[in-house]
Parts: C-alpha cells; structure tokens; sequence
C-alpha cells in the first residue's frame, strides 16, 4: 500500500503545483530508494556482481572476472576502497539517478509534481529499484541531450555520451538521438515513418536475420533477437503503445507552439516509438533504445493537461491519468511479487529494517 499512498500524495499535491511539495516528493522517492531491500529484479544480481569486484580500481582492472562496463566496476571498486557496503553503493546511485529526473521536471514540466508522480508510477521500480547501470545513464543522458540541443553543445553531449557509455553501453545511442533531433522532421514525415515502422514490426524480420547469423556483426546480436515473429498489434503493449503515439500526434500542434524545445521533446517521443517499432525484432534491443525517449512520457502526459481551455476536459483528461498510473503501478508491483517476493500476495515496500519478513528469489544475473 506504500506505493498507492505515494501515487495519491504525489496527485493531490499536484494541484497545488509548490515547490514545496515537488521537494517533498522528490525527497520521498529518494528515501524508498536508499532504504530499499530485494525490491528490483535485478537487486541481488547487482548484489552479487558488487560482492565479486576487486576492492581497488587497479586490482578491478587487472583481476577483474566481470565484464561489465569498465566505468560501473571502477565506481563500484572506489565504493569498496572506502568501505561502503552494498546498500550505500545503492543510494549513490540511486540518488544520482532521482537528482537527474527531478532537474528534468523541474525544467521541462509545467507542473513538476504531476510529472514526477508520472515517472513513479510508469518507470520508478524498473529504472531506480532494478536497473541501476541503464536507470542512471537514462537520467544524466537525457537530461544533457536535451541541455545540449538547448544550447547547441554538440561535443559536450559526445563526451557526456561516451563516459555514460562506461556505465552502460546503450548510452552512446545518445549521440544518435541529438543528431536525429538536429534534423528538421515535418510533422507529417513523421506519421509516415511511424507508419513505416510499424509496417515493418509485422514483418518477419527476426526469421530473416538468423539467416544472416553468420556475418560477426549479426551473430553477436543474436542472443538478443526473437525470431518468434513480430509486435502483436492486438496485444495489450502493441495496442497501449500506439495509443500513446497517436496521442502525441494529436497533441503535436500544441506541444510545437510552446517553444523550440517543446518542438524537440515531442519529437524526440514520437521518434522513441518509430525506433522501438523498427527494431523490435529484437525486442531487447528496441527496448533499451526507445526508452531514452520514452522517459519524456512523463512531462508529455502532464503538459498536456494545460493545453485543455474547458475544465471538465481538465478533470476527465486528469481522472484518465489516475486510471494510467495506477494500471502501470500495478504492472510493476505484479513484476515484483511474481518474480521475486515469494510470501506476499501483495507487493510490500520491503527495507532493511523488516527485510527479515520475507521469503526473496535471489537471481545473480542482471537483466539490464
């Protein structure tokens, strides 16, 4: 019930939209975050991968047995040189991650506290609680991909890319994504490439890259890749992702006449799905793709609410966001308790302090 409690406190005080209460909120999440125990399906992975790295940055490099990202061993190396356990390890990142997503609100959304509860509810469990390598490189890189288109700082948003990538690889995708924005897409090009991709998702791509398996190139990727067909356009994610994209379609006009960098943030979310759609043949790949963008869902979703004149469209558009995050929430806290907490029929907020309470599948491989 923590979690539902937070939604609520998080909505209510969104009407308010204070300052006060986007800190509180943000000061909340930071805390079940840092406190946190087992929750997150990758937690005792990381556990796992933490408890084997070299407690030194030149014996990691030398000895080390993982081959995880060099940037995320060495923090990790540097964290046990100065004697934090796993759990502070924990917070660094999960603090720097919060930080990052609420800079992001604070300056992109009209109403900072709507979009946060937004964030909570879609992406909060997966990307702060179980993907911390991709959750913070998705933060710090968002946040300066579109700093940088801001102020046109091409080799900024390169180094910053490059440096996440240490953490996690995806994060050179980044530099992708500025020059795709840099390019100046009508919106009518990009309906027809949506159209195109998602065309393209029905099409038994994956049958026809496993034929190809034995270019190098392709046959890394294909431990990644389903060759079990295509996106089922009726099944609840096809449907709910198109949705979404037709959405943003409907709201194009009034996102673009903001300003430049509304125009860039509502093309940077219609391109996510155009991405995802193209490559989701290999729906590990689209995934972590399309998610950089994806983020924007949570501003998107609640600056929408402003470009409603009548109120009872407000307040039917605001009962529908309810209705959203608490069927995401619950999504997200069904993952939980299916996949990790053994004696609950509900998901618990699980902490170190009643950890004992309960029964973990402890999985050693990071999904992430």
């Amino acid at each position: 019930m923590v979690y539902y409690a937070i939604m609520l406190f998080g909505y209510m005080t969104s009407w308010f939209n204070k300052r006060l209460f986007f800190y509180l909120l943000v000061i909340i999440l930071m805390l079940l975050a840092f406190f946190r125990f087992g929750i997150g399906l990758d937690y005792f992975a990381y556990e796992y991968l933490f408890n084997i790295i070299q407690p030194s940055i030149s014996d990691e490099i030398k000895f080390g047995v993982e081959g995880k990202e060099i940037g995320f061993r060495i923090i990790a190396a540097i964290s046990k040189e100065l004697g934090l356990n796993y759990q502070q390890f924990l917070v660094i990142f999960a603090f720097i991650n919060l930080f990052f997503v609420a800079k992001i609100c604070k300056k992109y959304a009209i109403n900072p506290t709507l979009s946060l509860i937004i964030f909570f509810c879609f992406y909060y469990i997966t990307w702060v609680f179980s993907g911390i390598r991709q959750g913070l490189t998705i933060a710090v890189g968002l946040y300066y991909l579109l700093d940088c288109i801001e102020k046109n700082k091409t080799l900024k948003l390169i180094i910053i890319s490059i440096l996440l990538s240490t953490i996690h690889a995806s994060a050179l995708f980044l530099i992708v994504l500025y020059f795709l924005l840099k390019m100046d897409f009508s919106k009518r090009t990009l309906m027809l490439l949506s159209i195109i991709s998602i065309i393209f998702s029905v099409l038994p791509t994956g049958s026809i890259v496993i034929k190809l398996a034995s270019i190098p190139i392709i046959k890394e990727a294909m431990v990644y890749t389903d060759t079990s067909n295509s996106l089922n356009l009726l099944d609840y994610q096809g449907i709910a992702r198109i949705i979404l994209l037709v959405m943003a379609f409907v709201f194009y006009d009034y996102y673009v006449k903001q300003n430049e960098m509304s125009k860039n943030i509502i093309k940077l979310y219609i391109l996510s799905f155009i991405i995802y759609f193209f490559f989701q043949f290999s729906e590990l790949t689209a995934a972590r793709l399309a998610i950089y963008g994806r983020y924007l869902e949570a501003i998107i979703l609640g600056n929408v609410l402003y470009g409603f004149k009548e109120k009872i469209n407000r307040l039917i558009y605001v009962f529908a966001i309810l209705i959203i995050c608490t069927l995401y929430l619950t999504k997200e806290m069904n993952a939980q308790i299916n996949r990790i907490i053994v004696n609950a029929e509900i998901a618990p907020y699980v902490h170190i302090f009643n950890k004992d309470d309960y029964i973990f599948t402890r999985n050693i491989f990071i999904s992430d």
